[in-house]
């Protein structure tokens, strides 16, 4: 039974956004739970009533940092290291016919002595060199490995994820090709022939059924993945002809002559800062609430130009795009005022960013994608969305091996453009956010293209203001891409030929 309730627990904890579970649990995280109690056939009611007794007795290790322990900063990129370098692990477990049991994995010289003698991983000494770089982060001083989350990365989650990539890309590859024989796989470090990182994050050398070598790169994605944000300019350029200069989206919209919503949504942006300001007693407590902790200047100590302010000291509502976004000192202490509101203090705001900002962009980009001067470069837009390697395709696998597809190179898609469209749509839901919200959309346009298989691939893609509101220009943030059911026949047999691809 107690083997039964650690499986129930990781699974559990796997299923979770953050990886683990603390006191008091959510609803979303009891729903969860409830579920996989369920799938192993077990009564959830009596469990759940009981979590605050025994059941949580078993769990400290798991749920969180054992006394004492303090988190860490992670390093940036720590994540993708660490991912990479499992996958290239678990792949190399299974060519090796040796699985890793993450639970006997007590130390890190156990690990490190694990991966010793996996013949057919290239390079171990390196990924072994990046586990000797970064122990303090997997393990404690005594040398055993850590189990609870650390900022960004999990050694129980992550290796999991890692795991279940690899045992799924092993048997597509099998299918793709016809039961090759695997030699061996390699994490990629370091950038490629060009200068720049590969596409690639890990690499499989395999002999094919006909007696070929052939090596497939791998794309991989710890949980649900992303392609990365994709740039606001090159999406429009690309995709729509749409030049911009230095002034950026919200520039190029006002001077279009299509900046009256924006320049509506500034006014009642500040008119709500200053509600807010006279709510908590005037200009000078209101910068003093919004003032940073951190040393140096504080937000109280930037006085605001008398020009544009009223005898109270607020901002005058009647500050045009141009002038707001000229002086830096106004913008930084608006910003961190309505930092420091509560959301029942914006609702004037964000109904405007609704009912006057979005439907300003809608119209702008309606005009420009209509009276487009350049000829849309479809093909580098493609690639772009795809995120696309020029000469090789490559296999794209997200959410622990659950999203596997081959990504065609530039020069495939090339050969198939004419039966693509790409599109910037706006659904309901994209209509009732607050930041602009829309999805990037590649169709199959082609004769044979039935109702049902029409989407490709959707980018779902926010515009927000990096620096805070109405501060600076927006910039875009791309979640998980949503592969149709067409994309891989669309290419080809998961993109290649009519038989067997070429991942290469």
């Amino acid at each position: 039974m107690q083997s039964n309730i650690t499986d129930i627990l990781r699974d559990w904890f796997y299923r979770l956004p953050n990886g683990y579970a603390m006191e008091p649990y959510g609803y979303e995280e009891l729903q969860v739970l409830s579920k996989i109690l369920v799938e192993n056939s077990i009564d959830p009611k009596p469990i759940l009533e009981s979590l605050r007794g025994d059941i949580t007795e078993k769990m400290p290790r798991l749920s969180r940092p054992a006394p004492g322990t303090r988190t860490k900063k992670v390093p940036k990129g720590l994540t993708e290291i660490f991912h990479e370098s499992f996958f290239a692990i678990a792949y190399a477990s299974i060519i090796a016919e040796s699985p890793i049991e993450a639970d006997r994995l007590q130390t890190i010289n156990q690990f490190i002595k694990y991966i010793k003698q996996l013949k057919p991983l290239r390079d171990a000494d390196l990924i072994i060199a990046d586990i000797e770089k970064y122990r303090d982060y997997i393990g404690y001083p005594d040398g055993t490995i850590r189990k609870e989350k650390i900022g960004s990365y999990e050694f129980d989650t992550m290796i999991k994820d890692a795991v279940y990539s690899a045992e799924r890309t092993y048997y597509q590859l099998n299918d793709l090709y016809g039961n090759p024989l695997m030699k061996s796989v390699e994490r990629v470090q370091g950038a490629g022939e060009s200068g720049k990182k590969e596409v690639a994050d890990d690499k499989v050398y395999m002999v094919k059924y006909d007696g070929e070598t052939e090596t497939v790169l791998i794309s991989l994605k710890y949980k649900a993945g992303q392609f990365g944000s994709l740039s606001v300019s090159d999406v429009l350029k690309l995709g729509f002809g749409i030049e911009m200069d230095s002034r950026g989206v919200i520039g190029e919209i006002m001077k279009d002559g299509y900046g009256a919503g924006i320049q509506k949504c500034l006014k009642i942006f500040i008119e709500t800062v200053n509600n807010y300001i006279d709510k908590v007693g005037g200009i000078d407590i209101a910068k003093q609430k919004a003032a940073p902790k951190a040393k140096g200047p504080s937000v109280a100590d930037i006085p605001l130009p008398t020009e544009h302010t009223d005898k109270t000291g607020k901002l005058v509502s009647t500050i045009s795009y141009d002038q707001y976004q000229a002086d830096t000192d106004i913008r930084n202490v608006y910003r961190k005022i309505n930092e420091s509101m509560r959301e029942s203090d914006r609702v004037n705001y964000i109904t405007s960013k609704k009912e006057d900002f979005n439907p300003a962009v809608d119209a702008w980009l309606k005009w420009k994608t209509e009276n487009a001067v350049l000829s849309p470069n479809f093909i580098e837009m493609a690639g772009y969305i795809l995120r696309a390697d020029d000469d090789r395709a490559y296999l794209y696998v997200a959410k622990g091996g659950k999203r596997i597809h081959v990504i065609p190179s530039k020069t495939h898609i090339k050969s198939k453009i004419e039966d693509i469209d790409i599109k910037i749509l706006r659904g309901d839901a994209e209509r009732e956010a607050a930041d602009y919200a829309s999805t990037i959309v590649l169709k199959d346009i082609s004769k044979t293209a039935t109702k049902g298989k029409e989407v490709l691939i959707s980018v779902p893609v926010k515009f927000r203001w990096g620096n805070g509101q109405f501060n600076g220009e927006l910039n875009s943030i791309s979640s998980a891409p949503e592969f149709g059911t067409g994309f891989d026949t669309f290419f080809g047999a998961l993109g290649y030929s009519g038989k067997k691809p070429t991942v290469s």
